[in-house]
């Protein structure tokens, strides 16, 4: 959670002590993509019974549109961003779920510039 929507290498060794000057330490060869709790469908469409932070539900459709205006920033803002959704099926499987997705990716496709590639493709251009 590093950055929203650019992938970066994880840093160690670095420093945050207030009487020096900001060290962000050596570079590691962990690659890092972006994830937010966000564009995580778990923390707002899944019921934990007797959670206590467990907050009012939002309209399942209008989750979705909030992940199309995220990306639709995203696509307007940041060149060559990175869009990581988290999603698990037990959560973005349940109807009419799928069908919000669905148009959720046809919004996406229809951007000019805009590909569908798994971590590891990007990952492997992003090392080269």
């Amino acid at each position: 959670m590093g950055r929203e929507f650019e992938p970066y290498y994880l840093r160690e060794n670095w420093s945050a002590d207030p009487d020096e000057p900001y060290d962000p330490g050596e570079r590691t060869d962990v690659l890092e993509f972006p994830v937010s709790w966000y564009r995580d469908d778990w923390p707002a469409l899944q019921f934990v019974m007797g959670a206590s932070s467990q907050g009012p539900r939002p309209n399942e459709q209008a989750f979705f549109e909030a992940w199309r205006a995220q990306f639709d920033w995203m696509h307007e803002h940041v060149d060559g961003g990175i869009f990581t959704l988290t999603m698990h099926p037990q959560i973005t499987g349940v109807a009419p779920r799928p069908e919000y997705l669905a148009e959720l990716i046809d919004h996406m496709a229809s951007k000019p510039d805009v590909t569908f590639r798994t971590l590891d493709s990007v990952a492997a251009d992003i090392r080269s």
